[in-house]
């Protein structure tokens, strides 16, 4: 289990039961970093890191705690960032990051290439504000959450726009969603900040 201690400017690795492994610091150089969310991809052979302002980057780190990679800077280029947050990985090892004030998620292959890009600037179906939380189910239905829309947006594979989460033809709202995650039960798990609590949602398809 790995946890992005933001505040000590570190990574936490823990085994299944809890019991801590060991600790990765991040930084930049002398530089502390703070860290946002993690995913392990390629082959579990790099941890990929979010880091925030001022930075502005994704850090990747090999098996051995040392940052191999850095990508992207700030700006609203594709590849740059403005608030990199949440960061998943897709049915393919690739790389979901969640690009806030720029409205969109980009996708990454292993390597940094950008691939694609999911949702743009909006408030009607399809678009994102604020983007805050994404998730890629096993039949690669990307699920993202828009923290001041309210909502948890859905789009195919191929980044089109699919449907708003709802029930029975009204859209469900939610209270400041932010971080998501499916299971292999067609479950939605979805954390609404302001409301203290998590979601959990049985999707129909």
């Amino acid at each position: 289990m790995l946890v992005a201690d933001r505040g000590n400017h570190r990574i936490q690795v823990f085994d299944a039961g809890g019991k801590f492994l060991k600790s990765i610091a991040t930084h930049i150089g002398k530089q502390k970093v703070a860290p946002v969310d993690i995913v392990l991809g390629d082959n579990e052979r790099h941890l990929y890191v979010t880091i925030s302002a001022p930075i502005h980057r994704v850090f990747v780190y090999n098996n051995k705690g040392r940052a191999d990679l850095v990508w992207g800077k700030p700006g609203s280029n594709l590849g740059d960032f403005r608030y990199p947050a949440a960061i998943a990985l897709g049915t393919h090892d690739d790389v979901y990051v969640v690009d806030v004030f720029n409205s969109r998620v980009q996708v990454f292959d292993f390597s940094g290439k950008i691939l694609a890009t999911v949702g743009s600037w909006g408030v009607t179906p399809g678009k994102l504000f604020r983007p805050k939380g994404v998730t890629i189910r096993e039949d690669g239905v990307i699920f993202v959450s828009d923290s001041y829309l309210g909502v948890v947006q859905v789009f195919n594979p191929d980044t089109r726009y699919q449907a708003i989460l709802g029930n029975k033809g009204d859209i469900g709202y939610f209270d400041t969603p932010t971080g998501l995650a499916t299971d292999g039960k067609r479950r939605l798990y979805v954390s609404e900040m302001l409301a203290n609590r998590v979601s959990v949602l049985r999707l129909e398809r």
